[in-house]
């Protein structure tokens, strides 16, 4: 498809009236006249152009050039091409192009097209209605064409007149300026008679589509001989040309370019603010639920110690009574107690009893003062069931 739409778009055709190519509704080429625009590549027809196929007894290709150039000097709308060489001889063909043709950047005779499509022995006649308008053949590796005349007026004459020996079919395909709809079985019943051997037709056998089949099998060597560089003089007016439109075009680019980025480096930036604007805010709710999480912490270590400390809040008010404390603390989770009894072994036996009491102890000596026993005992509390049996029960004898 991507071939079909440079065809339609580039590829025009001249027989006396510019056409251009389009696709019909089976997508098959068709001409289609046209008054301006002339296409960059122009196929024209026969009748515009002469068609010369010579030897030359020279094989390097760069001394056929130049002895080419000189025999052709006075041409400028000559072109010619090297083909193959042939017992030491080189077979050129030289297209001789009406000046009348209008100007477009490349020309191609539209016989070469059809040479190209048809295979080496094979003879295209080109007819409208009833009628032959042209031969084309290729002899040895040129390619030859004669228009049809009251002398030859069938492919084999002109075979005949040219030197070719037909190996194959004869090819018939409508001339550029037949529908395909009067091309219909009596113009093939027609052929048989002209010809010997006729090749079959089929939907897609109109000109514009052989035509086409010839530009895609046009070769790079080929294309390039119809590619003429500009003259010295041509150059400047050339540049002058090409350069308003290329430095339009570059402005334009360049304008384009950096509105383009102006208005990304706008957008990025009002995305990054969002986005400080956002990260501002998590960092908000990070450093308050920090605050939160260490007030709770805080919270939880001091219920949990107060909760520790509860059980022992019930033990110590039974020694209320037997002792006097001067001073209690906590060293590594045991409750030390210091103080003065009567007798610090009672007292320990005592606080012994106690079934939330483990591992009571006196940590020092006891010393005798003033009829007091002076004391230092340290224990550590059971595990909170115990405790919590202990509260119960004094809320029951309340």
């Amino acid at each position: 498809m991507f071939f079909k739409w440079l065809t339609c778009r580039f590829l025009g055709y001249y027989n006396g009236k510019l056409h251009k190519f389009s696709l019909d509704e089976n997508h098959n080429f068709v001409l289609t006249e046209i008054t301006d625009n002339v296409p960059s590549i122009l196929i024209v027809s026969r009748s515009f152009y002469k068609e010369q196929a010579k030897e030359y007894p020279i094989e390097n290709k760069a001394e056929l050039k130049k002895l080419l150039q000189l025999e052709f000097s006075d041409e400028n709308h000559s072109y010619f091409h090297h083909w193959e060489s042939v017992n030491e001889k080189s077979q050129v063909n030289i297209w001789q192009f009406d000046k009348s043709i209008p100007k477009s950047n490349i020309m191609l005779p539209e016989t070469l097209l059809l040479a190209l499509t048809a295979d080496k022995h094979q003879v295209t006649a080109v007819s409208d209605d009833n009628v032959d308008l042209l031969y084309v053949g290729r002899l040895a590796e040129t390619i030859v064409s004669l228009p049809a005349s009251s002398l030859i007026n069938t492919s084999r004459r002109f075979s005949t007149s040219v030197g070719i020996t037909i190996s194959g079919t004869t090819r018939v395909i409508p001339s550029a300026d037949t529908s395909l709809m009067a091309f219909n079985e009596s113009k093939i019943d027609n052929a048989k008679t002209e010809h010997s051997n006729v090749e079959s037709l089929t939907g897609d056998n109109t000109f514009a589509n052989h035509v086409v089949q010839g530009v895609k099998r046009l070769s790079l060597p080929v294309l390039s001989s119809f590619i003429r560089l500009p003259k010295n003089e041509s150059k400047l007016q050339l540049l002058k040309n090409i350069s308003l439109p290329l430095f339009l075009s570059l402005s334009l680019y360049l304008a384009l370019s950096s509105a383009y980025l102006t208005a990304k480096q706008y957008n990025l930036q009002q995305k990054l603010s969002r986005q400080s604007e956002e990260v501002s805010q998590a960092l908000g709710q990070q450093q308050l639920f920090d605050q939160q999480w260490a007030a709770y912490s805080a919270n939880k270590a001091f219920f949990a110690m107060a909760e520790n400390k509860a059980p022992f809040w019930l033990i110590i008010a039974d020694l209320f009574p037997e002792a006097q404390f001067n001073n209690i603390r906590i060293v590594d989770e045991r409750f030390v107690l210091r103080g003065k009894t009567l007798n610090a072994t009672s007292l320990l036996e005592l606080l012994s009893k106690k079934p939330q009491v483990m591992d009571a102890k006196f940590d020092f000596p006891t010393r005798k003062q003033r009829n007091l026993d002076s004391f230092v005992i340290s224990f550590k509390l059971q595990i909170p069931t115990v405790i919590v049996n202990e509260i119960d029960n004094r809320k029951g004898g309340e």
